[in-house]
């Protein structure tokens, strides 16, 4: 991931440190567009290659620590055994606690005592139960980890996207201090590498001072990953990173 890193760094340096933003209005709209930079290219698909390799280096370490609690309790893991991931109680209770048919859809933890110290974690970590970010299991971080994973291993390539980074966006732009913004807009938006895209748009109290907006030109800039529709932005993948190392890590004892 540092590598990943380093590279997206370099890459998307011209939009960190150049002056791709300009200042547009429509109507009552100040708005805030984004130039592509000069000889703008697409994110190399080695970015994709190094997010991909990442990705599936976590999904290992999670099928090798469940492998080896199979080992621990002198049970002889298989090609079945894999660390579950289920966003409903009732998917990990038909194909883990009990499969319906064991001799031909083996559950991914066979060879694990259920309900034992170890089970119940892998258990309490499933999406269903809840996470840092929230208890809806589609926004847990085993959730885009699943999709992320799968996307890679089983269709192709994952997509890059890049939008603006949304956390900072505010400080795109100065202006009077004195001027009351009355509605903000913020596009959900991939960076075009071909045209201009629009950033932010706002819209002043036309009873206050002239707002005297200007642009700050540099744009921070937030790579994603998916499939193309679905994008998991990086922020969220080095979260799902730390989240899979201190799960693991919870484990050191029994070993």
């Amino acid at each position: 991931m540092d590598v990943l890193d380093e590279e997206l760094r370099v890459f998307f340096k011209a939009y960190a440190e150049g002056k791709v933003l300009e200042h547009a209005l429509d109507g009552p709209w100040h708005v805030v567009l984004a130039n592509p930079p000069a000889k703008a290219l697409p994110p190399p698909a080695r970015l994709s290659l190094i997010c991909g390799d990442a990705i599936q280096n976590l999904r290992a370490s999670l099928d090798h620590l469940v492998w080896q609690l199979v080992l621990l309790e002198g049970n002889r893991p298989g090609g079945w055994t894999r660390f579950p991931i289920t966003l409903h109680v009732n998917d990990f209770n038909s194909s883990v606690r009990a499969p319906k048919d064991p001799k031909k859809s083996p559950s991914p933890l066979q060879g694990i005592t259920v309900d034992s110290e170890a089970w119940t974690l892998i258990e309490e970590a499933q999406p269903y139960n809840g996470g840092v970010m929230g208890k809806d299991p589609d926004i847990h971080e085993l959730r885009f980890f699943a999709f992320l994973s799968n996307t890679d291993k089983h269709r192709t390539l994952m997509s890059q996207l890049v939008f603006p980074g949304r956390a900072t966006l505010r400080d795109i732009i100065d202006c009077n201090p004195d001027a009351e913004i009355v509605e903000y807009r913020v596009p959900n938006q991939p960076l075009s590498l071909v045209e201009k895209t629009e950033i932010v748009r706002a819209r002043f109290s036309e009873a206050g001072p002239d707002p005297q907006v200007r642009v700050k030109r540099k744009l921070p800039v937030q790579p994603s990953f998916g499939d193309g529709t679905n994008q998991v932005p990086l922020f969220t993948i080095k979260h799902i990173r730390g989240h899979v190392r201190r799960f693991i890590d919870r484990f050191d004892r029994f070993f």
